[in-house]
């Protein structure tokens, strides 16, 4: 019962002390996690694991990155990119670099009043100063935001010119840090952050996951290109592809999302040794299934899952609407006790990357003497559409005019069309949209004499005609239906 008491008084203690300090700046929104996108579109996230009192301070311990001080013994447990904890008493808060340096932000300062931020040594000396209090909105939202100027001077009061001089951070009374910098490594790299986003609720650009990266809705269209090659000896592989969602279903539980998927494309296989080429069309259904993970993970936050080491980055890459771009870590490592990992493997290539709403966006790497990549090319979600549009099944190389020959060329409506062919005996014709879907398929004798395609069942459009010779060849004609 005295332990419950103790507790519960300790509880009240640290509660009314919180409360109390309210009305101060606080260096982060109480249960939301911040957001803050660099100069150069890298975003990182802050989360606050665990809060400790001590007399009237509190420490907020912040989650834990991947160290890499000791490369034969990589850990776990070390400090994110504001280091391992910051101690705030409700007006000053103080967070600490690598080299153990107090970085101090009083945030009951007034505008023109300034304070020691950071001693860097006998004679470098990091002031801070308010030089604007207003009120600012960022996100939808509106608060009141301090403007902290950052200068270096020497013992005697003097400037000294630094990268670090005009640095600034911004802090709001209710919602935390607006900009700031990387804590962990001042002043060595200097990168500005700003607010991107906030989790509760959601505003902005925050957590990117299964979830976001595979959100689909029916109508939503996606060009890729894919290369694959095992050059000097086996063959090259082309490959353009349009998916199409057609489907949707997501179940009772809302881990799993499955997708039809309508798709359509052409192959090009140029063979390395004979310097042959061949070309073909698909069209068909598919299913994509992904289940989601329950757990949201910051970037570069230490992960370990299926006994290997895992961390991804996360970035805004140049596409439509500034969607949030997802990287995987291509490092693998094995650990070697409980705390100890070391690396095992590289695997050659470049990590994948996850565009939010597309799907995979980029990958790239080899296997053994083969080489592949692909990449999302266009897409339209709605009435949002970014990149160029593939043409899919027009290849002007695969096209000939000397073995095949078609006419009328375009050809109206009542008209049939007529094919000659000059060297092979036709088996098989069939006629594709340019997009690679197969409209018709005729049965054709075997004949090298002009024969004709009824094509009136043909919307007006260009057209693809497929032909198979008796010689094992295949031909290719474009033609338009007016």
């Amino acid at each position: 019962m005295k332990i419950l008491i103790r507790f519960f008084l300790l509880f009240v203690v640290i509660f009314f002390s919180i409360i109390a300090s309210a009305q101060n700046y606080r260096p982060f929104p109480v249960g939301n996690i911040p957001f803050f996108k660099a100069t150069d579109n890298e975003i990182r996230g802050v989360r606050v694991d665990s809060i400790t009192a001590r007399n009237k301070e509190h420490i907020l311990h912040f989650y834990n990155e991947w160290d890499y001080t000791n490369y034969e013994c990589i850990i776990a447990d070390g400090p994110c990119w504001l280091g391992f904890h910051c101690i705030w008493d409700g007006s000053v808060m103080t967070f600490f670099n690598e080299q153990k340096d107090s970085l101090f932000i009083d945030s009951k300062k007034k505008l023109n009043e300034e304070w020691v931020f950071c001693r860097l040594s006998a004679d470098s000396i990091v002031y801070a100063k308010i030089i604007e209090e207003s009120k600012q909105n960022f996100l939808e939202l509106s608060d009141s935001v301090k403007l902290i100027h950052l200068e270096l001077r020497d013992s005697m009061g003097n400037h000294v010119d630094h990268t670090l001089n005009g640095f600034q951070l911004e802090i709001s009374q209710s919602y935390g840090f607006v900009q700031l910098l990387n804590f962990l490594e001042f002043p060595d790299y200097l990168k500005q952050y700003s607010l991107c986003g906030l989790t509760n609720p959601k505003r902005g650009q925050t957590y990117i996951n299964d979830r976001t990266i595979y959100d689909y809705e029916v109508g939503d269209v996606f060009h890729y290109e894919y290369n694959h090659s095992d050059a000097p000896w086996g063959s090259w592989v082309h490959t353009r592809e349009i998916r199409k969602v057609i489907g949707k279903y997501l179940s009772a539980d809302e881990d799993t999302v499955t997708y039809t998927i309508d798709r359509s494309g052409d192959r090009k296989i140029k063979d390395w040794t004979t310097s042959e080429e061949s070309y073909s069309l698909y069209h068909d259904t598919v299913t994509d299934r992904h289940v989601f993970k329950p757990t949201n993970y910051l970037p570069y936050e230490a992960i370990i899952e299926d006994g290997s080491m895992q961390f991804y980055t996360q970035g805004i890459e140049p596409i439509s609407n500034d969607r949030l771009v997802y990287s995987e870590a291509y490092w693998l490592y094995h650990s070697e006790n409980d705390s100890c990992w070391s690396l095992i493997h590289f695997d050659g290539g470049a990590p994948n990357y996850y565009a939010e709403g597309c799907g995979l966006y980029y990958y790239n790497g080899d296997e053994g003497v083969g080489q592949y990549n692909g990449y999302l090319r266009y897409f339209k979600k709605g009435d949002e559409e970014w990149g160029i549009p593939l043409k899919v099944g027009v290849r002007d190389y695969n096209f000939t005019d000397t073995d095949i020959k078609i006419f009328p060329n375009p050809v109206k409506a009542g008209q049939q069309l007529n094919v000659t062919s000059n060297t092979d005996v036709i088996v098989d014709a069939s006629i594709y949209t340019v997009e690679g879907k197969m409209m018709i398929s005729y049965d054709v004798s075997k004949t090298n004499a002009p024969f004709e395609l009824n094509v009136d069942k043909l919307n007006a459009g260009i057209y693809l005609l497929k032909m198979f010779g008796e010689s094992g060849s295949v031909y290719y004609s474009k033609f338009q239906k007016e």
